[in-house]
């Protein structure tokens, strides 16, 4: 019976701190779900509106065919800000979303719905970095110049 007692008051001592914990996990989870989103937001509207007018190789959004000439730099910083930033303000708002739904789920539920938020914005980042390349690509050759339509 005392065993039993000492048990129940460590366990008793325990169980706060499992909520608080529980709570704190809830918040990290929300944090790295949202932090992704709000970096591409931010990266696109410094592409859009900030980038670099000459290429270089330090600041900016740097493809092989977006190198070769200043009028392929600007339209690489333009497509790569509205391609970034589009995302990244899509994303917010369904990270957003999800960050809500977090709070009332139970921890696995949580944690299950926050990775799966993070395989999401993974993939979505993959399909933003694979548009600028392409669309860079299709417009301009490898000197910058752009493609004749009419061959």
């Amino acid at each position: 019976m005392e065993k039993e007692n000492k048990i129940i008051e460590l366990l008793d001592a325990i169980i706060p701190k499992l909520d608080l914990l529980l709570s704190d996990m809830r918040f990290w989870m929300s944090v790295a779900v949202l932090i992704g989103p709000i970096l591409f937001a931010a990266m696109g509207a410094f592409y859009y509106f900030a980038a670099p007018k000459e290429a270089n190789h330090r600041v900016g959004y740097r493809t092989y065919f977006g190198m070769g000439s200043v009028a392929a730099w600007r339209f690489t910083q333009k497509i790569a800000g509205m391609v970034w930033g589009g995302v990244g303000a899509v994303l917010t708002l369904v990270a957003v979303i999800v960050c809500i739904v977090l709070g009332g789920k139970e921890p696995a539920e949580a944690m299950s719905a926050a990775l799966t938020m993070l395989i999401i914005e993974a993939v979505c980042a993959l399909l933003a970095f694979l548009t600028v390349e392409i669309t860079v690509f299709i417009r301009y050759d490898m000197n910058g110049n752009l493609k004749n339509k009419k061959r």
